[in-house]
């Protein structure tokens, strides 16, 4: 048996996870934040980044707001 270059190795891993990725099936999925739909795998919550990030802070409201007003208050006391 021939043996391989990691570069070779790392070629065909990459070759087969293209494959499989073009195996899975799509469908049509909508936005848990505006509802809108996008196409994605069945695992996909959000239609872009912008809405994944508007999900977080809403999860995350309290201690995403208190780290913002702990940011305000550095800003204002190294102003003075």
């Amino acid at each position: 048996m021939m043996e391989l270059t990691p570069s070779e190795a790392a070629r065909l891993l990459s070759e087969a996870g293209r494959v499989l990725a073009r195996q899975r099936k799509k469908v049509t999925v909508h936005c848990a934040v505006c509802g809108q739909a996008t196409e994605g795998n069945r695992k996909r919550k959000y239609c872009s980044v912008a809405c994944s990030l508007r999900a977080y802070r809403a999860r995350n409201r309290e201690s995403y707001n208190a780290r913002a007003r702990e940011r305000r208050r550095a800003r204002a006391s190294g102003q003075d």
